[in-house]
């Protein structure tokens, strides 16, 4: 058996290479060396499960650390979010300075930027998010630091994401050096930018996850398996393109179990790719596409179901077996699309989004 040290199948872990992204990954890049309150220095990435939005704020805070900026690494939108966001920025920021000691009073005392970072009793239990972000900017401006906060599974109607970017919006407004990413699904992105109190996010930079095109799945295989001495025929490759559907977690499932279930020297049987197919479709289904239908009313899992599989379908005939309405299955075809599980490739067609 191979040892896989390439594809990290993982919810929210880096894999070796990020397939597909490198124009997303670019442009932010580029948005970090314009001015403050740049459209590329705040970005909201749309996307399913399983297409890679965490590992995307992962990559994009490791650019960010390298162009001199102090990140609090993906934060979930929960009761504390903005509490773990000062933290981590005064923790990752402590880090990038060798404390100096200096004796003072018979005791040694630590000075250095993780000093000029830390409020008071005071500063900490009344001063505001708002006033504690400015502060911290402008330490690190000192230094020539700037911030990059980044919000991983963002929920729409959340008072504390409201007050994120209430202070974000202020800090632009400020000229401080700041950038933004935030993650979640389509249909929370698109509650989002209907909050009155987040306008501010109109102006960021959208970004839709889409699938991956067969031939960057093709040319990562290609690449991996003979960097992990995986003898894979041009034929098996080709079949394990097909199983993937675009989706880059289940490639990286599809590529994990291939290795896994290859012999020693690097050969896989037919049946051994068979299996290893089998055993990446069951865990995505686990994974992603359960997690997708429990989501959805039992009116909208009735409208996928009524839909081709893997085929475009037409509103008429999904409407027709639905036994419902045309203006019913337009009503639910609205809702699906705002939640990124369909796309309408043409007028009155649609097809699903969620391989399998």
């Amino acid at each position: 058996m191979k040892q896989d040290v390439f594809f990290s199948p993982s919810f929210g872990r880096l894999p070796a290479v990020l397939v597909g992204r490198e124009m997303i990954i670019r442009e932010f890049e580029e948005g970090l060396s314009e001015p403050a309150g740049s459209r590329d220095r705040a970005t909201l990435i749309m996307g399913q499960r399983g297409t890679g939005k965490t590992v995307l704020l992962l990559t994009l805070a490791g650019i960010a650390e390298q162009k001199g900026f102090v990140t609090a690494s993906p934060t979930v939108t929960d009761a504390g979010m903005l509490d773990q966001i000062i933290e981590k920025i005064q923790f990752e920021g402590s880090k990038l300075y060798k404390p100096k000691k200096k004796i003072s009073g018979g005791g040694v005392g630590i000075l250095g930027i993780s000093a000029n970072l830390s409020f008071t009793p005071e500063e900490k239990e009344e001063r505001s998010f708002s006033y504690k972000m400015m502060r911290l900017a402008e330490k690190l401006e000192e230094h020539g630091k700037g911030i990059l906060i980044l919000v991983d599974e963002v929920q729409a109607g959340h008072d504390e994401l409201r007050r994120l970017v209430i202070a974000y919006q202020e800090l632009v407004g400020a000229g401080k050096n700041v950038a933004i990413a935030m993650a979640g699904l389509p249909g929370t992105v698109s509650a989002i930018l209907n909050d009155k109190v987040l306008t501010f996010l109109h102006r960021a930079k959208k970004v839709r996850l889409e699938e991956l095109p067969p031939g960057e799945i093709d040319a990562f295989f290609l690449h991996a398996f003979r960097e992990l001495g995986v003898q894979l025929s041009d034929s098996g490759r080709e079949a394990a393109v097909e199983a993937a559907q675009g989706s880059p977690y289940h490639m990286q499932l599809i590529g994990h179990y291939i290795t896994k279930f290859a012999d020693n020297n690097g050969r896989i049987s037919a049946a051994a790719l068979k299996s290893a197919l089998r055993k990446a479709e069951t865990e995505y289904m686990d994974g992603v596409c359960i997690a997708v239908a429990d989501a959805l009313t039992e009116t909208e899992r009735r409208f996928i179901a009524a839909m081709k599989e893997g085929e475009d379908s037409a509103i008429k005939d999904i409407a027709e077996k639905m036994r419902a309405s045309a203006d019913m299955a337009n009503n639910y075809r609205r809702r699906l699309l705002d939640a990124g599980i369909i796309e309408s490739p043409r007028r009155g067609v649609v097809r699903c989004t969620v391989p399998y």
